[in-house]
C-alpha cells in the first residue's frame, strides 16, 4: 500500500494532536497515512519547503508562525488564502504547491455545532495574527454587524487590548473569539484579558485554544455566566478538510468525524467517559474506540453483573432501584481508583443510563473528559423496541417512559458532560 506522508509545520510545536487526526482518519478509510511533526525554525523554513516539494510529501498543514509567511511558496491559492491572506494547508504534487485555508470553514462548522450564529451581531476578536484573519474573514462574510478587533500591538484597524473591557462594557459583545496562543499549555494560567468588567459584558466566547480543555479566558468568562467552547471541534473540521484535500478523499461521513473527535478527547485526557441515555450507543462507540487500541474499555453494567454474579434485571427485581444505584456509585468510585493508578493505558468508560446523579457527578467530572451521547427518545425507543435487559422498560409504552426519563436525566447528562456529541 502506498504511504501518504504529509505533516505539520511551525515552531514551537510542542504538543500536537493534528497527528491523531490524520492516523484516525486513515486507518478508518484504509489509506495508509505518515503524519509527521516538522518542527522549523524561521531560518530553516526556505529548506523545509524545498525539503517537502523533494520527498513524496502529499501535504501539509501551517501553524504559528508560518500562516502568512508559506503563501510565497505557493503556485497557486484558494479564494480563501487570498482573502484571508494566511494560508494553513497545502497540497503538494509533481511541480506544485497549492494553499488552502481550512480554518475559517472549521471554525463555521465548530460554531454551528455549538448553535453559535454571527449574523447581526456585536463580535470581539482578541489578538490580530494570522488566526485572527480567518476569524474575521468569517465574521465578515457571516454578517456580523460590528466586528471589534483589539491587541497590544496596535496598527489599522485593531484597537488597543486595554479598551476592550471598556468597549464590552458600552453594549456587550455577543461573541468573543480568543485568536491568541496566551493561555497555551504548559502556560495554562495566563489569560489576554484580567479585568471581571469585560467578562461580565461578554456572552459567548470561543477560545482557539484547544490544550488545555478548559483555558483561563474560558474559565474566567463561565464563572461571569457566559457560555464558553475551546478550539478542539475547529481543529477536527479543519483536519477534516486537509485530509480530504491532501488524500483525493471526496467526503469523510459524520460518524467517522465524531469517533475522530472522540479519539482527540482521549488523547487529550486519557481517560474518555460515555454518558447518556439506554440505547444512545454508549457501550457498541466505546468498544469501537478501544479495537485495534492499546486501550481499555469498561462498561459499569458489566462491571458489576461480574462482580455481584447477577444480572441487572435480578438486581432490580430483588434488591430494588435504590440498591443498584449504590452499586453503581460503588462501582464508580472501585473504577475510578484503579483507572487512577493504571497511567500507563487509556480508558474509556460506558456508565449506565441512571449513574449521572448528583452523588456521582464529581468522581465522573474527576476522572477525565465526559462525553455525553445524545439521542432524541423517537430513535432511542425504537432502538429499545423488543429489549427485556432494560428494568426500567418494562410497560407497553416504552417511548413514553423514555420521554420521562430523559426529561428527568438530561441536565444531569450536560452537567456531568465536557462535550456534547449527537451520534
Amino acid at each position: 500500500m502506498e504511504n501518504r506522508k504529509s505533516g505539520l509545520i511551525g515552531h514551537p510545536l510542542g504538543h500536537s494532536i493534528s497527528p491523531v487526526i490524520h492516523s484516525y482518519l486513515g486507518k478508518r478509510l484504509g489509506i495508509n497515512t505518515d503524519y509527521t511533526l516538522m518542527d522549523t525554525e524561521e531560518t530553516d523554513l526556505d529548506k523545509r519547503m524545498v525539503f517537502l516539494k523533494e520527498n513524496d510529501v502529499c501535504g501539509v498543514n501551517v501553524t504559528i508562525p508560518y500562516k502568512t509567511d508559506v503563501i510565497k511558496y505557493l503556485s497557486d491559492r484558494d479564494e480563501a488564502v487570498e482573502k484571508i491572506g494566511a494560508c494553513n494547508s497545502i497540497v503538494i504534487r509533481p511541480g506544485s504547491m497549492t494553499g488552502y485555508n481550512t480554518d475559517h470553514s472549521g471554525l463555521k462548522r465548530a460554531l454551528d455545532d455549538y448553535g453559535i450564529d454571527l449574523k447581526d451581531k456585536r463580535v470581539a476578536i482578541l489578538g490580530a495574527g494570522g488566526a485572527s484573519k480567518a476569524v474575521r474573514y468569517l465574521c465578515e462574510k457571516e454578517h456580523a454587524r460590528e466586528i471589534l478587533q483589539f491587541n497590544r500591538t496596535v496598527r489599522e484597524g485593531v484597537l488597543p487590548l486595554k479598551d476592550a473591557p471598556v468597549l464590552a462594557a458600552d453594549g456587550g459583545f455577543d461573541v468573543v473569539f480568543q485568536s491568541t496562543s496566551v493561555g497555551m499549555y504548559p502556560k495554562a494560567d495566563d489569560c489576554i484579558i484580567d479585568d471581571p468588567l469585560f467578562y461580565g459584558n461578554c456572552r459567548k466566547g470561543f477560545d482557539l485554544v484547544y490544550n488545555p480543555f478548559e483555558t483561563s479566558f474560558m474559565k474566567r468568562l463561565k464563572e461571569a455566566g457566559g457560555e464558553a467552547h475551546n478550539g478542539l471541534r475547529m481543529l477536527l473540521y479543519q483536519g477534516v478538510e486537509a485530509f480530504k484535500l491532501f488524500n483525493d478523499v471526496d467526503d469523510i461521513d459524520p460518524s467517522t468525524e465524531k469517533d475522530c473527535y472522540l479519539n482527540m478527547l482521549i488523547a487529550m485526557n486519557r481517560v474518555l467517559v460515555l454518558c447518556g441515555m439506554m440505547g444512545c450507543g454508549k457501550s457498541t462507540t466505546g468498544r469501537r474506540l478501544c479495537n485495534g487500541a492499546d486501550r481499555i474499555f469498561i462498561d459499569t453494567d458489566d462491571y458489576i453483573v461480574k462482580k455481584t454474579g447477577m444480572s441487572i434485571n435480578d438486581i432490580f427485581a430483588t434488591q430494588g432501584e435504590a440498591v443498584f444505584r449504590q452499586m453503581e456509585h460503588e462501582a464508580l468510585s472501585e473504577i475510578k481508583s484503579a483507572v487512577d493508578d493504571d497511567k500507563e493505558h487509556e480508558y474509556v468508560i460506558s456508565l449506565g443510563g441512571g449513574m449521572c446523579t448528583e452523588n456521582n457527578i464529581p468522581i465522573i467530572r474527576s476522572m477525565g473528559a465526559t462525553a455525553y451521547l445524545r439521542q432524541d427518545a423517537v430513535t432511542l425507543a425504537k432502538r429499545l423496541e423488543g429489549s427485556d435487559d432494560r428494568p426500567l422498560l418494562k410497560d407497553n409504552d416504552n417511548l413514553k417512559t423514555i420521554r420521562a426519563l430523559l426529561e428527568k436525566r438530561e441536565d444531569l447528562y450536560m452537567e456531568a458532560a465536557d462535550e456534547i456529541v449527537d451520534y
